[in-house]
């Protein structure tokens, strides 16, 4: 029973989501399915663009050349010669051993006024080839790579992780990232049993044959092939680092080496089972030939020893490190074809490594599936998606620990007014839950289709058990067509069951008289619909004519409607005293509220109420509501808040 000290005693009772989706790149396992009718054609105007190309150039003993000019470069686009009109160096000095991080030498020449060039960090991708490993080549690919991220990445610079499992395929552990720690520990974690059959019995006479092999090593190639077409609308060159003891055939990684420098990516190769492999001269010839090959015809390096880890690092350091950035303007067109580029430096005979050329970018509706794939991973794990800004909403998580357990409510509000071309046709709305690990623990996805969706806000929703930690969450929301996107995030604590004492929900917050539309669904598992948790069976009283207040509410709002839901374990007939305040955010000032209980009740083990708050007028800044409970008798004290801003 509740008591309110400044009103009298009155007596009450009191979306969603869905596991997904796709499964072979990242963490998906079902396929988007669009819409055969294209409820609106996109339109691309067309404009002038700057175009930046990395150049590295070294003499004919592989020595660095730094002391080039503008002048001495000639470039030509689909063989059309260019105005350079953009110029710059970039050159690092690195000590011989343990390399601290360097400064850059950057010397801007530029011939006429242009806008300030894209930022060329370097982007690299470690790539731990573990199913053509066996233990000691994952070890070893492991050990290279960390020595390498720790010694020679400079700040500014990206790196992501993918590996190759031997049942999961290509998993992608984490994306693109200027943060360095979370790379190691993707790195660390990466791992599976090893299933490379030549490590444990030798090829030949009884045992497995090339043939056998034949369709993981294809499933490897075309894993390498889908990345490379999704990773061409990345700017800039991508540096790709495999951990491998080799895979296919020379003739079939030449080709796949050429597509990769299309896409401006170049590979350098780390042979893992170089000296220790049961058929040396096949090797050679053959898995091992392959990667080389993979190195040479993408532009990068081979390295056939991983115990050399200083001359690893520092040969991929110097190849990346020291380059020259041409520039020039072109009329960006969306339809996708490709254009070569040619660059040549004048008068000397030095080995020029640049991209070979680029694609021109093309609308969603034409992005193949790797491509969609790559698109949903850029926004899912970048902090700074390469897709076209995403518009932002709101997203809330309330932690509710109890005596069924854990959960964790994620609440955003969409309005689909102020997001504009993403609701001109079909939406996936999609959930993505991160423990501090960065591992995936919950995802769903939805499909909310465009003949019902209104100018309400549209409440969307999901409940998922956890326990207890700290975790991030993120709530994309794509066009199916345009791939137009949105995206709210939020970090949320979920505490520990206090064993004794009062055990109170976050309160759930509602506007009154402001329709709203909760979207809720269903949960897929194993092909299987089944019903997930009700947002109002852990807040009863929720009406579509109030809506739930998510980060900020309008100066205008003179009360709020608070649903507030607690217990006290076996203790019965509570009698809880309440005190409701606002605390200014800035000054910590503190503002004593009125409030009434408009109706109480039991719904399982909880005592919850329906609290109609007054709000005097306020200026707009950010607010923290409190909510103190206390019984005399048991001599029980709790406390529980929302924050929000007030617009």
């Amino acid at each position: 029973m509740l008591n309110n000290r400044k009103e009298m005693k009155k007596i009450i009772v009191t979306l969603l989501f869905s596991l997904f989706f796709y499964s072979s790149l990242i963490f998906l396992h079902s396929e988007i399915t669009q819409e055969e009718k294209i409820q609106k054609t996109l339109q691309h105007e067309a404009a002038v663009t700057l175009k930046l190309i990395q150049v590295y150039v070294t003499d004919k003993e592989g020595n660095p050349v730094t002391d080039l000019k503008k002048e001495d470069f000639k470039l030509w686009d689909n063989e059309k010669q260019q105005t350079i009109t953009d110029f710059e160096t970039h050159f690092f000095v690195f000590p011989k051993k343990e390399p601290e991080p360097a400064q850059a030498v950057v010397s801007p020449e530029k011939v006429v006024p242009s806008p300030p060039p894209i930022p060329m960090n370097r982007k690299f991708f470690i790539f731990l080839d573990i199913q053509r490993n066996d233990p000691i080549g994952v070890i070893k690919s492991k050990r290279v790579a960390r020595y390498f991220v720790e010694t020679q990445l400079q700040p500014g610079d990206e790196a992501g992780v993918f590996s190759f499992q031997p049942m999961a395929g290509f998993v992608l552990h984490e994306y693109l990232t200027t943060d360095m720690e979370k790379v190691l520990f993707a790195i660390k974690k990466a791992r599976a049993l090893p299933v490379v059959l030549n490590w444990i019995i030798p090829m030949g006479s009884g045992g497995p044959t090339w043939a056998s092999l034949a369709k993981p090593l294809n499933v490897f190639f075309y894993a390498l092939e889908d990345l490379s077409i999704s990773l061409q609308y990345i700017p800039g060159i991508k540096n790709i680092v495999l951990f491998s003891s080799g895979a296919g055939g020379k003739a079939t990684f030449d080709r796949l080496g050429k597509r990769l420098a299309s896409a401006n990516c170049r590979v350098y190769t780390v042979d893992t089972n170089w000296k220790r492999h049961y058929l040396k001269g096949y090797f050679e010839t053959g898995r091992g030939a392959a990667l080389k090959q993979l190195a040479i015809s993408s532009g990068g390096k081979h390295f056939e020893d991983p115990d050399d880890i200083e001359t690893i690092a520092q040969d991929i350091q110097q190849m990346t490190s020291n380059y020259y950035v041409l520039g020039y303007y072109v009329e960006q067109e969306w339809n996708g074809e490709y254009h070569e580029i040619k660059i040549e430096v004048l008068g000397k005979d030095y080995v020029i490594y640049a991209q070979r050329g680029y694609f021109n970018p093309k609308p969603y509706s034409l992005y193949s599936e790797a491509e969609r794939k790559l698109h949903l991973a850029d926004l899912a794990f970048s902090d700074a998606p390469r897709s076209e800004a995403p518009t932002p909403f709101s997203l809330e998580g309330l932690s509710i620990t109890g005596e069924a357990g854990s959960r964790l409510v994620l609440l955003s509000e969409i309005r689909p007014e102020t997001l504009g071309e993403v609701f001109l046709n079909d939406t996936e709305i999609i959930t993505l839950v991160f423990d501090e690990e960065r591992n995936i623990i919950d995802s769903g996805r939805a499909v909310l289709k465009y003949d019902s969706i209104k100018h309400t806000p549209i409440h969307h929703y999901s409940i998922t058990r956890l326990n207890p930690g700290l975790y991030e969450c993120r709530v994309i929301v794509r066009n199916l067509v345009s791939g137009k996107s949105a995206i709210g995030t939020a970090s949320v604590e979920v505490p520990e069951l206090r064993e004794s004492g009062l055990n109170v929900y976050p309160p759930f917050l509602l506007i009154p008289e402001k329709e709203s539309i909760y979207f809720k669904a269903v949960k897929e598992e194993k092909g299987r619909k089944t019903e997930i948790l009700s947002l109002n069976e852990l807040y009863p009283y929720l009406s579509t004519r109030h809506s739930p207040l998510v980060k900020e509410v309008d100066r205008s709002v003179k009360k709020l409607l608070a649903v507030l839901r607690y217990s006290a374990g076996s203790k019965a007939n509570l009698n809880i005293d309440l005190e409701i305040e606002l605390i200014h955010g800035p000054s910590g000032r503190r503002t004593p509220l009125e409030f009434n209980i408009v109706e109480s009740g039991k719904y399982e083990l909880d005592d919850i109420s329906l609290i109609e708050i007054k709000f005097p007028y306020l200026e707009p800044d950010l607010y923290t509501l409190n909510i103190s409970l206390s019984d005399p008798n048991y001599n029980l004290e709790a406390v529980t808040s929302r924050t929000f801003r007030i617009r």
